[in-house]
């Protein structure tokens, strides 16, 4: 027997067919006015903050609130901690750096670069009281969007490092190594290279034909700047071959005020925070996507997607 439905009948409710794009007009609103008191809560939280006579805003944070979600108020390796010292600090190579001065391009230049410089002070106190235990390469955190890197205009000072037990040539000596010997409590030597070299080859071995390094013995740079060679007198200006050479002597002491000096890190700048900032947002980063973000006071500023 067929079963009679009235024409007015239906499968599907009315009320149902007018409430759904009420549902959808709701969610997205409300996913709008999340995203936007987001927005707003991280444009409070990632304001400018000030560590020693120096204040910091993006790319840097402070290093306690970093990591914690997807969105930050700096890019990873620009972490500053400030929590038991009023001397800024960044971390390179697994140990804290001291930031001395920070320099921020004027926002009209295209492609421009900013530098902080860093002090090595673990190392410092350690050559200080006889130990080189401090001394090594340089390793700096990285990221995809602007990591912080040694300038290619910077210098390096290059140290051999060879066991005091081993007999070195003289003509390695004579020909290569600057008349400073720095012996290690930990039963090494520090020998000087005279010839300063440029960041950019700081990862090469130096042009030692015809002689070679004795073996046993390692390689060590330390990144330094030029101008505080030039300040201490440690440049030989009259060398003629157009090449960076040092003094053929330096003491301790020379060596340690320059390394109070610090060297310079640079990362350059990128439009899109500057855009950001010029809408009256504070730039952040995206972990998820990997790039930097725009945190806006709720209707003050158009979101950069």
């Amino acid at each position: 027997m067929l079963n009679y439905i009235p024409r007015n009948s239906s499968p599907i409710p009315t009320m149902e067919i007018t409430s759904l794009p009420f549902l959808i007009f709701f969610i997205s609103t409300f996913l709008t006015l999340i995203h936007s008191q987001s927005d707003t809560s991280y444009y409070n939280l990632c304001k400018p903050f000030d560590c020693g006579n120096i204040t910091f805003s993006f790319p840097f944070s402070l290093g306690a609130d970093f990591g914690f979600g997807p969105r930050d108020c700096g890019l990873p390796g620009y972490q500053i901690f400030c929590e038991s010292s009023s001397n800024p600090r960044l971390m390179l190579s697994d140990r804290f750096y001291q930031v001395k001065q920070l320099y921020l391009s004027p926002h009209h230049e295209q492609q421009s670069s900013n530098f902080i410089t860093v002090v090595d002070h673990p190392l410092i106190n350690d050559l200080s009281s006889g130990s080189c235990v401090s001394l090594g390469n340089l390793s700096i955190p990285t990221n995809a969007v602007a990591p912080l890197k040694l300038p290619s205009w910077g210098v390096d000072l290059t140290f051999f490092q060879c066991s005091t037990r081993l007999p070195l040539p003289q003509d390695f000596l004579d020909t290569l190594v600057n008349n400073f010997t720095y012996n290690c409590q930990e039963g090494y030597a520090l020998h000087l290279l005279r010839e300063v070299r440029g960041n950019e080859s700081r990862l090469d071995s130096p042009p030692l034909s015809p002689v070679l390094i004795p073996s046993g013995c390692g390689l060590v740079s330390l990144p330094v700047s030029r101008a505080s060679l030039t300040r201490y007198g440690l440049l030989n200006s009259s060398d003629g071959e157009n090449r960076m050479v040092l003094k053929a002597h330096m003491e301790l002491e020379q060596l340690l005020h320059v390394l109070r000096d610090g060297f310079p890190l640079q990362w350059s700048s990128f439009g899109v925070c500057e855009s950001c900032k010029n809408k009256g947002g504070r730039c952040g980063y995206d972990s998820i996507l990997g790039k930097v973000d725009c945190f806006c006071e709720a209707g003050h500023c158009q979101q950069l997607r």
